[in-house]
């Protein structure tokens, strides 16, 4: 599937570039957007793209028993926020219909990195014929790729798409294989049953001699640590401080897997230069008194346990902290993030559609969804409007230095422990592919070797 925009995965550097649009303008301090698309865009089935199709889609989101956890994503959009709390129609929403092939948009305040946000999947246009019980038919879809026959047990393949409105894609067929156990794709690969396995562990890839065909490179996902506020501990400045305190990062970069850097800053690399390293505080540990055993806990994989229990011994070592580290499925320990977090400290990680230092700032804002900490801070709030409306390069790249000082040193609301990798393998003797900063795939790029 395309959207209106999406990043040039040609590029090293996170630019969005136009998609689905043939041209766009902005007015009023980027408040007022319009979009015109392309003519010349097809469905698989024949039929033409049409603004229409993407008003359906934001409505769609936007409307409250469609139940996406990517709502909030479209609040930006004036009156998005009341119309999926059922406070106003449909009609007072930001969005009109222009003519076929165009229509605006109005936000709620100025975003001059509106086009960023509609390079995410979210955003992407549907078609109300092909919704059947709220679900949507998927043999139906737009892009360079349509379905030529589905496996459910095991694979999915598609074939070019014959009337593409773009650049067409070198190689004609892809087949996607799901697979359990991440030995498995690397035996597959191995045996020259795939040609590609993404996220494979280093060391499998090493044990197979596969290493002539893995590639990596950094991305703008981070790996961290942050307090439960509510409550003692967590509500402790000095308490959060000796926390920080106590991680070693040259012992994480050990523990790293081939996904992961150990990481001090919040904002990545790709994403801004940060100038307010994570600085050492005076604080003496040895002044820290909690009674009882405090709760460190996180979704369950074989890579969150070993963190956690690495740092809960660090913790009782460096610090006297008696810690339990409890490992809960992802559904469950997220429902208990949002509805009762009783949790002292816990991990989480952030890859946001957003390529932007706001989509990490905005983390800890009094009112986005997650925020789980229970941080409430009107200044704070007022420093990450103000960096999201600064058209000045300069005073903007300031605020998000002064935000980023605030998260780690001021306050310490999040101890960052690692940003991620993109890795995967690809048989280089037949094909070549770039890794790109966001992580993204897109096959149409592959070059045939």
């Amino acid at each position: 599937m395309e959207g209106l925009f999406s990043y040039d995965l040609n590029s090293s550097k996170i630019e969005v570039t136009p998609q689905l649009v043939k041209s766009y303008s902005h007015k009023n301090k980027y408040k007022e957007w319009t979009f015109t698309l392309k003519e010349n865009v097809y469905w698989s089935d024949g039929q033409n793209l049409i603004a229409q199709h993407f008003i359906d889609a934001w409505q769609r989101l936007l409307t409250e028993s469609t139940a996406s956890p990517h709502a909030h994503r479209l609040f930006t959009i004036k009156n998005a926020k009341n119309f999926y709390l059922k406070k106003s129609e449909a009609s007072s929403l930001g969005l009109k219909i222009i003519s076929k092939y165009s229509f605006s948009v109005e936000l709620e305040q100025s975003s001059p990195h509106f086009p960023k946000l509609l390079t995410g999947f979210f955003t992407f246009p549907i078609r109300k014929d092909l919704l059947k019980n709220n679900s949507l038919n998927t043999n139906v879809i737009l892009g360079p790729y349509q379905i030529d026959k589905k496996n459910e047990s095991s694979s999915t393949c598609l074939t070019a798409t014959p009337n593409y409105h773009a650049k067409k894609p070198q190689i004609k067929n892809v087949c996607f294989t799901w697979l359990d156990k991440p030995s498995t794709a690397l035996q597959l690969f191995k045996s020259g049953q795939l040609d590609f396995v993404r996220s494979p562990l280093l060391t499998g890839v090493q044990s197979k001699n596969l290493m002539k065909h893995y590639n990596s490179s950094p991305s703008h996902g981070i790996y961290f640590l942050t307090f439960n506020l509510n409550k003692a501990p967590g509500n402790s400045l000095p308490f959060r401080k000796a926390v920080k305190e106590s991680v070693d990062y040259k012992k994480l970069s050990i523990l790293a897997e081939s996904n992961y850097d150990a990481f001090q800053n919040f904002y990545p690399s790709s994403i801004f230069k940060s100038t307010s390293l994570n600085k050492k505080s005076s604080h003496k540990s040895s002044s820290l008194k909690i009674n009882g055993k405090i709760v460190i806990a996180s979704n369950n994989n074989e890579f969150n346990s070993l963190i956690l229990s690495h740092l809960s011994h660090e913790f009782n070592k460096k610090l006297s902290l008696k810690s339990e580290v409890q490992l809960l499925p992802g559904k469950l320990y997220f429902s208990s993030l949002k509805e009762n977090n009783n949790f002292d400290i816990f991990r989480l990680s952030w890859t946001p559609a957003l390529t932007t230092a706001y989509a990490y700032a905005q983390l800890f804002t009094s009112d986005f969804p997650n925020n789980f900490t229970g941080y409430k801070n009107k200044q704070y709030d007022n420093l990450v409007q103000s960096a999201l409306t600064e058209e000045n390069d300069t005073r903007k790249n300031d605020i998000y230095s002064k935000i980023e000082n605030h998260i780690l040193n001021k306050e310490v609301l999040a101890i960052p422990l690692f940003t991620t990798r993109h890795s995967f393998l690809i048989r280089k003797d037949k094909f070549s592919l770039k890794a790109h900063p966001t992580e993204r795939i897109d096959f149409i790029n592959v070059k045939v070797n």
